[in-house]
């Protein structure tokens, strides 16, 4: 099955952090971080540049070991 960029936030209480996982499904990322939102939509705040930054320097593969702020998880 084909690999899917979806974009992803984590809700530490006093902010959040945004990332893009490439994953076969939401439930795939879900199982592996219970902690993370699946987002379906671009939040009215995000551009679409803003966007494409994301997937250029947060983009994770669902099959390698976490990175960055998702070791947390």
């Amino acid at each position: 099955m084909t690999k899917t960029p979806f974009l992803v936030s984590y809700d530490y209480g006093t902010g959040g952090v945004w990332a893009v996982v490439c994953a076969r499904s939401e439930v795939e990322i879900v199982k592996k971080f219970p902690k993370v939102v699946v987002v379906k939509e671009l939040p009215a705040w995000m551009s679409l540049d803003r966007y494409n930054k994301l997937v250029k320097d947060t983009s994770y593969d669902i099959d390698l070991p976490p990175q960055g702020w998702m070791v947390t998880l």
